[in-house]
């Protein structure tokens, strides 16, 4: 037997933060390989390079956009996917997985009293996979599959040892059992533009680049100054010896 709890961590950002706490009760467990899987609505995305400071707690496989730019009107209704597997080479009976989120910016509103959007986020699948023998199969403190989730990419089943369609004949996948306390689905509010607000912000942009320019060009003539003025004293000098 194994249990999850899962959290969200600052739910009102566009940077918040998955949390997942395992706890593998029963050792047989402890021979499987420990995998999670993270499904993502168009709204968010994982930043794969700031995963990969992450190597020391697991290893990813991304499908799906992967811009980190664009707002969610340029990404077609795209969204992504990640599976991740858990490192736990001292075999611990409690493991935490931590996944940085990031929200792209919303459409533009035309109504000023809409200032958030209510993005839906599932927290992740965590499920173990073992070999088929009767110590996974029959065990009575917990329950195995030979399916995995049916929207995961094909690539991702073969990675795990699943054909790209249909059950294993080699391998089930056993799920932990969510703590009492624990969601399964978390709800984020992320700060959306209202329309009235573009002229400001226009012309707040306008006049941040127009005195940026005059500043460098200032900046410029003075050294251009300085340079000539070093020029005239270093000449001096010459002349002098």
């Amino acid at each position: 037997m194994a249990t999850l709890s899962s959290d969200l961590d600052h739910p009102q950002s566009f940077h918040p933060t998955s949390i997942s706490h395992l706890s593998i009760l029963d050792p047989v467990l402890l021979e499987c390989d420990i995998h999670a899987y993270l499904s993502l609505q168009p709204s968010l995305f994982v930043d794969i390079y700031e995963l990969r400071n992450y190597e020391h707690s697991f290893t990813f496989l991304h499908e799906g956009n992967a811009n980190l730019e664009l707002p969610v009107s340029a990404v077609n209704g795209e969204g992504s996917s990640v599976l991740f597997t858990i490192l736990n080479p001292s075999h611990d009976r409690s493991l935490e997985l931590t996944i940085p989120l990031h929200a792209r910016y919303g459409l533009v509103t035309n109504d000023s009293s809409h200032s958030h959007d209510e993005i839906e986020f599932r927290s992740p699948q965590v499920f173990f996979v073992c070999p088929q023998a009767d110590r996974f199969t029959s065990s009575t403190t917990f329950t195995s599959t030979t399916r995995l989730p049916s929207d995961m990419a094909p690539s991702f089943r073969l990675a795990l040892g699943w054909p790209r369609t249909g059950p294993s004949s080699s391998k089930v996948a056993v799920t932990p059992e969510l703590s009492v306390d624990s969601m399964s689905t978390h709800w984020l509010h992320v700060p959306v533009g209202y329309s009235g607000d573009l002229p400001i912000v226009a012309l707040g942009t306008a006049i941040t680049i127009l005195g940026m320019f005059v500043f460098i060009a200032w900046e410029m003539v003075n050294l251009s100054k300085r340079a000539g003025e070093g020029s005239k004293v270093e000449k001096k000098k010459t002349k002098a010896e």
